[in-house]
């Protein structure tokens, strides 16, 4: 295994030799830890919402420089979800009751992970008429890969679906299982200038490179809710658009 992982692992990864028993634990741990680290991100990046003046980018980079924490995973966007960090801690948390541990942290880590979604909806609905034309930009749990597993666009395409909503998705991955999961739900675009071109809201739900190059003019000329989760947008372009929301993000002057 060392041989193995030398040789096809470009970063040198540092090895080191255990027993099953702390590799399993190590391995959950890890993870657990990770999302701990994102759900207070994103409890973080909700408080900056709240407050005049408050922008997750800036506060989050400032925290990362401390070296004890760290900037990775300190972003603040959507959820997580994938085959790996949702049931790691889970993994984590069983072991703990397991044992009589108490596992308050990893439970309160998912509390705060499940109400994502929700958030974001709460979040861009007032600004909606019945029946609106709502496009979902990634559907996928990450960026280049088609897995839909616990995937916050999935999540917000079947609650603005059930609501009522027009709701037309597009991902330059996972376009194949998407379709295999929600059917006739949702409509699908085979481009991102067609997933927004008609729409009345568009939510950017992940950090795709080709979602910058978003066609502004349309957006603009239809007056469309635009809620941008990464922050990928330039907002100073939007200086005429009402409309624009960047999670993690209070436009309004500190007091």
């Amino acid at each position: 295994m060392q041989k193995l992982y030398t040789e096809f692992c470009e970063n040198q990864p540092v090895i080191k030799r255990m027993n099953y028993l702390n590799a399993e634990l190590t391995k959950i741990s890890v993870n657990a830890y990770l999302t701990t680290k994102i759900s207070f991100a994103n409890t973080l990046s909700e408080l900056c919402e709240r407050l005049p003046g408050a922008n997750i980018e800036v506060v989050g980079n400032a925290v990362g420089e401390d070296s004890r924490i760290g900037a990775t995973y300190l972003r603040g966007g959507t959820a997580y979800g994938g085959p790996c960090f949702p049931r790691d801690n889970i993994a984590f948390s069983a072991l703990c009751r397991s044992l009589g541990v108490p596992p308050k942290l990893a439970e309160a880590t998912d509390i705060v992970n499940e109400r994502q979604a929700k958030r974001v909806f709460d979040r861009i609905v007032p600004m909606l008429a019945p029946k609106a034309r709502v496009s979902i930009l990634g559907t996928a749990y990450k960026t280049r890969v088609n897995f839909i597993g616990q995937s916050q666009g999935i999540d917000l395409s079947r609650m603005f679906a059930a609501n009522g909503f027009n709701v037309t998705v597009f991902d330059p991955v996972a376009m194949d299982t998407t379709r295999e999961l929600l059917g006739n739900a949702v409509c699908y675009s085979s481009s991102l200038r067609d997933a927004v071109k008609d729409a009345d809201a568009v939510l950017i739900m992940l950090p795709y490179d080709e979602f910058r190059s978003i066609d502004l003019s349309i957006l603009a000329s239809r007056e469309t809710v635009v809620l941008d989760c990464w922050r990928l947008l330039e907002r100073h372009k939007f200086d005429a658009a009402p409309n624009y929301l960047a999670l993690g993000v209070n436009s309004q002057a500190a007091t």
